[in-house]
């Protein structure tokens, strides 16, 4: 056999399957892990990736890029299976007269029948990746994709180390559908690993299968992940050691990165400030690091972000943007201990 027909072969052996439903269970979309992050999404889903990419720093500084790629559904793996299991999914949804789960799955319909989605993609550097192999249920890659109440951290002293957290990025997908991509060392070098996951509805597929709420791409045997790079779109790659984790169906908003912006700087301020970590939002990128700190915590229509990044109840609303002037105050005291004076430190 040539290579051209192995190839070929092996890359009809990748797809998007939903794991058999068996014994028949319900599952909405209530998911607990999911549910936790649904009031503030982009608030946690910028503070959990933040504090992943800490707890894999392979260096300093550590880097984080968050930007959106409006990427060709074509380009997407496993698109057709997906956009075929959520139009069942509409369809029961419909006839159910649940109006969460027909409103869901109408806009979930809209977004993956576009010949664009947008997605989301969390990238870090100097880090370690998600260490594998990533089919093995003691690695890091597997307690990151495929456990549930486990955490894929080095020690339980690792922030989120219950790994709850996980679950952030799928908040943030009006599709629920999220892609992982990394590349770490092994003692015979770097290695890739690529899996996709989909937390839906268990449904019944075009078949008249049962199905659960939970989908993989990747290799069809054991749902397995895909360590071949040849095998997956090249924008899904990766050059250097560290992960990308991408949302698919990104539900961002005109202000999304002013909305992930407030968070970084309220929770990783004292990082920054140190040079452990540094941020980049967006495609033209709003730096965080050591250098703009300062100017970041007096911007005005970052402060006003502040005081609208959380949405939950009155005891949490505005709670970014205390932390903001707690941290703009923190800054100023180290800086002046530091002989800086305050027209240095805040120029206008």
């Amino acid at each position: 056999m040539c290579v051209t027909e192995l190839r070929c072969f092996t890359m009809s052996e990748t797809e998007l399957m939903f794991l058999e439903n068996q014994a028949g269970e319900v599952e909405g979309l209530g998911h607990a892990g999911i549910e936790t992050f649904r009031d503030t999404p982009f608030v946690s889903c910028s503070k959990e990736a933040g504090q992943n990419t800490l707890d894999a720093a392979n260096g300093r500084p550590v880097r984080m890029v968050l930007r959106e790629h409006q990427v060709p559904a074509s380009d997407i793996p496993g698109i057709e299976k997906l956009r075929e299991t959520i139009s069942v999914c509409l369809k029961t949804a419909r006839a159910s007269g649940n109006d969460k789960d027909r409103d869901f799955f109408e806009n979930a319909n809209d977004v993956v029948s576009n010949l664009f989605i947008p997605v989301l993609e969390i990238a870090d550097y100097n880090t370690t990746g998600l260490e594998g192999p990533p089919n093995d249920a003691s690695s890091k890659f597997h307690a990151l994709v495929k456990s549930s109440g486990k955490s894929n951290k080095a020690t339980e002293t690792s922030g989120g180390s219950f790994g709850i957290g996980k679950n952030a990025t799928f908040a943030v997908s009006d599709l629920r559908t999220v892609f992982y991509s990394t590349v770490y060392d092994t003692q015979d070098g770097e290695k890739f690993a690529l899996q996709g996951k989909v937390q839906l509805v268990s449904h019944k597929d075009a078949d008249n299968t049962e199905r659960t709420e939970k989908g993989y791409w990747g290799h069809t045997e054991h749902f397995s992940a895909v360590e071949d790079p040849e095998l997956v779109p090249a924008w899904m790659q990766r050059d250097t050691k560290g992960t990308s984790v991408f949302s698919v169906g990104f539900r961002g908003e005109e202000d999304w990165i002013d909305r992930m912006t407030v968070p970084l700087l309220s929770n990783f301020f004292a990082a920054i400030d140190d040079g452990d970590i540094e941020f980049e939002v967006g495609d033209e990128p709003r730096v965080l690091s050591v250098g703009t700190l300062a100017g970041l915590l007096d911007d005005e229509a970052i402060e006003e972000a502040g005081e609208m990044a959380s949405h939950g109840d009155g005891q949490n609303k505005c709670w970014h943007g205390r932390l903001l002037s707690l941290a703009a105050r923190v800054g100023l005291c180290l800086q002046i201990r530091e002989g800086i004076s305050h027209q240095q430190l805040w120029p206008r």
